[in-house]
């Protein structure tokens, strides 16, 4: 088995949502071939997000939408990213992150979340069973939909039948 070390950053001027400089340091213990559709979801669980929105790595860290470099997309996966050099289901991580390497994380194109992804280390485990844990947190972690939306107040009462 290996254990892969990676640190999750936020930027303010990234967020969707107002939020501060935090990250978050996460140890995936697992098999060898590790693909980044796993390292997404164990990412995102960490920061408390839930899994259910496109996502992609890029090697440009500037921006997702002027990147040059390599990209990894969920779409590439169901062939709708022509772009990306290839989905994030069967590519490993091995492949593309490399100690110290870092990458952009954009998760949610409707909300826009960006994050930096840092690969801390890539070891060999004597562990004999998957495992992910998060190491430390530094700052105040985002949520990811805003506290303040009106729309878990809706009710059936709410909706208007009428065809006016």
């Amino acid at each position: 088995m290996k254990s892969y070390t990676f640190t999750l950053t936020t930027q303010p001027q990234l967020c969707p949502l107002p939020c501060e400089k935090a990250s978050v340091a996460v140890e995936i213990t697992g098999r060898d071939d590790l693909s980044l559709f796993e390292l997404a979801h164990a990412l995102l669980g960490a920061i408390g997000f839930d899994s259910d929105h496109a996502f992609g790595f890029h090697e440009g860290l500037d921006s997702v939408y002027r990147a040059k470099g390599k990209r990894y997309t969920l779409f590439a996966d169901i062939g709708e990213d022509e772009d990306a050099a290839a989905g994030v289901s069967a590519t490993r991580v091995a492949d593309v992150f490399s100690p110290g390497q870092k990458m952009l994380f954009h998760y949610d194109y409707g909300d826009d979340w960006h994050f930096f992804v840092t690969c801390d280390a890539i070891e060999e485990s004597a562990a004999t069973r998957p495992s992910t844990k998060r190491l430390s947190v530094t700052g105040v972690l985002p949520s990811q939909y805003d506290d303040d939306d009106d729309d878990d107040d809706w009710d059936d009462e709410d909706w208007d039948d009428s065809d006016e």
